[in-house]
């Protein structure tokens, strides 16, 4: 598969307990940004802004061959600056 960009908020996991953290971290970034922009609050700052214009959050990506044995990445991006 050829490369491709993605833009957005990413963590890496550990196979082991990656079942309960990626659900916390999606509720993080949803808490902290997405809720409070997608209901039409203004974005107070260029992150928000950021979020809001590129739809951070809408999909999310693993790749788990950043080679750390037994770890992986989880992000959640936006289409639109994976196009």
């Amino acid at each position: 598969m050829s490369g491709f960009k993605v833009i957005g908020f990413s963590r890496e996991f550990g196979y082991d307990s990656s079942q309960t953290e990626i659900p916390k971290f999606r509720s993080e970034i949803c808490g902290r940004y997405q809720s409070k922009l997608f209901r039409g609050k203004a974005p107070e700052n260029e992150l928000e802004r950021a979020v809001i214009l590129n739809r951070i959050g809408e999909f999310g990506v693993c790749v788990d061959d950043i080679g750390k044995g037994g770890r992986f990445c989880r992000s959640f991006y936006s289409e639109k600056a994976a196009l």
